[in-house]
């Protein structure tokens, strides 16, 4: 069955997605500051809206894929001429953006004020992901509209994981892209000391998925990226600095500590200021290579 979808965000995740469904045979209506991503949406026949508000206007859903928290809670979702005053009585947002979990409640909190439901779809994944449909989605919200979203959400997903409550799927993403961001940049400080003292990176590679140090990050973005000197995103430097941040600002709210993701978030804000910002994520390694004086290429 298909469904009448707003769309907000169609940029490298948001654009893979709204392509799916629409070969899903679903009608949808995006909007996007960029005119050359809304020219590229219309011509995978989607519908280009003028604003968030109009996204919204005889949708059903509302699927929003944005960068900062303060994009969803003032620009897009909230506020004048956006997302709340366009959808209709009863419609349901589906937020995909990283953001965190206050931010989030206070969104789905304010949505439900209005007579609006809300669900939260944090994505596991790469933009390659996004174009195939292949995106993990970590979800909160109830049981019941995580159901009526699932149809929808069979389109851009291969799997959809219940983390509970609406904020929880923000907290699994944070914690989520903490851990991994700290395996890249650990992974990247381990290959150079080893080759800085002359070590072969077949022969650490070898030895590393042997052992527990090994971890998919060895297999994947170091071979695919780091390895072959591409740098281009993927998911942006600066997107993984907000993430680890949002993560270990959430952890010291609750009374957790993050110690070793607080190193992470410093070690992402220098690659992001040195001029790595809008490179991909594996590019925090070049700090560690430009200390030592090589490069990881094998």
């Amino acid at each position: 069955m298909s469904s009448k979808i707003g769309f907000v965000g169609l940029g490298l995740m948001g654009l893979g997605i709204a392509r799916n469904l629409l070969e899903s045979g679903h009608a949808v209506r995006g909007y996007d500051v960029s005119a050359e991503a809304l020219e590229e949406f219309a011509g995978a026949g989607g519908t280009p809206a003028d604003s968030p508000a109009d996204a919204a206007r005889e949708a059903e859903f509302v699927m929003t894929v944005l960068p900062e928290p303060r994009d969803v809670e003032g620009a897009v979702v909230l506020g004048k001429d956006t997302v709340a005053d366009g959808l209709p009585a009863g419609g349901m947002v589906v937020e995909f953006s990283t953001i965190d979990p206050a931010t989030t409640r206070r969104v789905g909190e304010a949505l439900a004020e209005r007579g609006l439901r809300m669900i939260e779809c944090k994505m596991a994944g790469m933009p390659t992901h996004a174009a195939a449909g292949e995106l993990t989605l970590m979800a909160g919200g109830s049981e019941a509209d995580l159901a009526e979203a699932a149809p929808v959400l069979a389109a851009v997903s291969r799997e959809v994981i219940p983390c509970g409550p609406l904020g929880n799927g923000s907290a699994m993403k944070l914690v989520n892209n903490m851990l991994a961001a700290s395996i890249i940049m650990l992974d990247g400080e381990a290959l150079v000391a080893g080759k800085k003292v002359g070590l072969e990176i077949d022969v650490m590679l070898k030895v590393f998925k042997s052992t527990f140090a090994n971890n998919d990050a060895l297999g994947t973005v170091f071979e695919e990226k780091v390895f072959k000197r591409d740098f281009e995103p993927g998911f942006f430097t600066r997107l993984a600095l907000k993430d680890v941040r949002l993560a270990t600002q959430m952890a010291s709210e609750s009374g957790a500590i993050t110690p070793l993701g607080a190193v992470s978030a410093q070690m992402l804000a220098a690659a992001t200021y040195r001029g790595y910002a809008t490179d991909h994520l594996t590019a925090v390694v070049k700090l560690w290579e430009e200390v030592a004086g090589l490069e990881l290429t094998n």
